[in-house]
């Protein structure tokens, strides 16, 4: 049996980020009934499953409900900023198709996103 080599190029390439405790995150958030992913700004490329603690879960209702009628901004998605931890690479969301778990602790802002903001 022959080994296989493969070639990828440097842009396709992670470089998987180190666990961070309680920092301060800005990305954005698509969340659903069994979708809860949060795309980092500057790395987009991680697939990241958001978990939201109570207080988090709190902030985030409260904000979204003063930016209600905004979605239909061009700029839409939001851009989120949060305090959490960040853990992986491993197996994690409703169905282990996340390799990070980013745990929300609080919400710190949630807004419009400008042009060419969080856009890699």
């Amino acid at each position: 049996m022959a080994d296989v080599v493969l070639f990828l190029p440097r842009r396709n390439c992670v470089r998987p980020p180190d666990p961070v405790q309680d920092s301060v995150f800005e990305g954005t958030y698509a969340g659903g009934v069994e979708r809860s992913e949060f795309r980092l700004c500057g790395n987009r490329l991680l697939n990241v499953w958001a978990d939201f603690t109570e207080r988090a879960d709190a902030d985030r209702t409260r904000l979204l409900t003063a930016l209600r009628g905004k979605e239909t901004s061009p700029f839409y998605p939001f851009v989120w900023k949060v305090r959490g931890s960040l853990a992986g690479p491993g197996r994690f969301g409703m169905q282990s198709t996340s390799d990070y778990l980013l745990t929300v602790l609080e919400v710190l802002e949630i807004r419009v996103r400008g042009p060419n903001e969080c856009m890699s």
